[in-house]
């Protein structure tokens, strides 16, 4: 098993080939003229499927510090948001290729699922019956002690 976890770690790590000269620079070269990348712009390589381009979830980019932040920070801000999800886009593909690999516990995982889901169902519509049996049961108590009550009363009279 810690073979298989350092293949999928060095696969991860294989995500970041070519970094800094492809993206490092960028943004080197946009904080030496002060200039904001536009993120939305930028992320045409990083394919996010939780987020879109340029935006990432809140509480990662604080918007009590954006009014005050410098434009360094933004920088290094923006480079970590993209860092984050290239590293995410890299995670996805590991994620993707495990599943691909193991279809034989995807598929088992499926079925279980579904067996669960069968089961749930059976149980509730048998929480119903029971329900429905307990009220027969009351009502037909009720009834036996009406009859019971009807029958005293007639041996009075």
């Amino acid at each position: 098993m810690e073979e298989t976890l350092k293949q999928y770690i060095t696969e991860y790590y294989r995500g970041f080939i070519g970094f800094e000269i492809e993206h490092i620079e960028d943004f080197y070269q946009a904080s030496k003229t002060y200039k904001r990348i536009n993120l939305g712009e930028y992320e045409t390589t990083v394919r996010d499927i939780l987020y879109p381009p340029g935006e990432i979830r809140i509480g990662v980019r604080d918007a009590r510090c954006i009014p005050t932040r410098p434009v360094q920070k933004h920088f290094l801000m923006d480079l970590a948001i993209f860092t984050m999800k290239l590293g995410g886009e890299t995670v996805k593909r590991i994620l993707e290729k495990i599943l691909r690999e193991n279809p034989r516990e995807g598929a088992a995982n499926e079925k279980m699922n579904n067996e669960l889901d069968s089961l749930k169902k059976r149980s509730l519509e048998d929480s119903e019956k029971i329900e429905e049996l307990k009220k027969e049961i009351k009502q037909a108590e009720e009834r036996i002690k009406f009859l019971e009550n009807e029958a005293i009363s007639q041996r009075r009279k």
